[in-house]
């Protein structure tokens, strides 16, 4: 399982389903989990059958508790618990048909637009650039003063 503010990621075999209110409970307990109760191992390895696991070289060994660390993904993000790997994605953004993506220097999900991310973006085919630039189309008031280029993003002509 992959947990998420935005859902649970459960891959069935066949199906790929999210549950928000199984990613709201594991997100409550997470400061008190214990390997036993799902998730990844600190080395990325799946700890129970079933269990969706991703960015399989970051590892929570020797990790501070509650850290944050980035994913190959755009929109999703890990947690250490007692060096043990949560994996969570970023919600849906609200009338769009993609993620919010994980901003590591905030340390919270945010529009694409606002983000740098070359990287792969989960659950779809359409690429990081594609997302960011439909994404600042579409909301414009999200996205004003933001502009992207391939090394930083300006807002209000100062590079964040």
């Amino acid at each position: 399982r992959c947990s998420s503010s935005g859902g649970i990621i459960v891959d069935s075999g066949s199906t790929i389903s999210e549950s928000q209110q199984e990613a709201e409970t594991v997100f409550a307990q997470s400061l008190c989990t214990t390997a036993s109760s799902g998730g990844t191992s600190g080395g990325g390895s799946p700890s129970a059958p079933g269990t969706f696991t991703v960015d399989s070289d970051v590892s929570c060994v020797g990790q501070a508790d509650g850290i944050f660390l980035a994913s190959r993904y755009c929109n999703v993000f890990h947690r250490c618990v007692s060096g043990i790997r949560r994996d969570f994605r970023c919600p849906r953004a609200t009338n769009t048909p993609y993620d919010l993506w994980w901003d590591q220097q905030t340390q919270q999900c945010d529009w694409p637009c606002r983000i740098q991310c070359s990287g792969s973006v989960y659950g779809t085919s359409t690429s990081s650039q594609q997302v960011r630039t439909e994404n600042a189309l579409l909301f414009s008031n999200e996205c004003a003063g933001y502009q992207n280029n391939a090394n930083n993003i300006f807002h209000n002509n100062q590079a964040i």
